[in-house]
């Protein structure tokens, strides 16, 4: 089936398991940066 969103297809491609590592690790950091600078 297709994914979700179109945002979730790259994620969704075959690649090396490294760049998939670095990929996670930035969605993180961004996750992180976004959860920090929210207004409670």
């Amino acid at each position: 089936s297709p994914p979700a969103s179109p945002a979730a297809a790259p994620a969704a491609a075959p690649q090396p398991e490294e760049e998939a590592d670095d990929d996670f690790d930035y969605i993180a950091a961004i996750d992180a940066l976004i959860r920090a600078t929210r207004p409670n």
